[in-house]
């Protein structure tokens, strides 16, 4: 018995062609998911960030009994803040310094119950946390609630990206 040999091995170039695009289009749909699962794992460091933030903000309400303006000096910790990009401003940026100082005062207002609120201030994408401080700060309209928040992946305050957290009442509203 005689054997055949084939005349050629091997792939062809068509047969090539399709196995490297149906690799780039896995890649491709990978990198779309690992992408979109970095973003809510940012999302999510940014919740807890300001949920622990917002728990300070309660121990701080009642170890002195004052509204959040009143503990942080300021009635618009984030106005400095507005109309710009926060990726990884610099630290003596008046929204950086406000921000730090705003964290700060919170945390002092503990009576130390609350430590290393203030040893990253900085949400995932480079921007400060910032506080909105709303509770009592106009006589005539005292039931706003506080806000704090964070600008998001485009690091741009308010904006539909933003990560926020609205505070309930520190106390009876009227």
């Amino acid at each position: 018995m005689q054997k055949i040999i084939p005349k050629h091995f091997g792939f062809t170039l068509i047969e090539l062609m399709v196995v490297i695009v149906i690799i780039g289009i896995l890649s491709g749909i990978g990198l779309a998911s690992y992408t979109g699962t970095i973003t809510k794992a940012k999302v999510a460091e940014a919740q807890t960030y300001l949920k622990d933030l917002r728990d300070s903000i309660r121990i701080a309400h009642i170890s002195t009994d004052k509204y959040l303006g009143q503990i942080t000096g300021n009635w618009c910790s984030d106005c400095a803040c507005r109309s710009m990009n926060l990726k990884d401003i610099a630290t003596t940026n008046s929204c950086y310094t406000i921000a730090l100082s705003a964290i700060t005062k919170i945390e002092q207002a503990t009576d130390g119950v609350v430590t290393g609120v203030t040893n990253n201030i900085r949400d995932p994408w480079g921007g400060p946390y910032l506080i909105d401080e709303n509770e009592w700060e106009w006589a005539a309209t005292p039931c706003r609630k506080d806000v704090i928040r964070s600008a998001g992946p485009d690091s741009l305050l308010g904006t539909a990206d933003d990560v926020v957290v609205t505070l309930g009442f520190s106390k009876k509203c009227p």
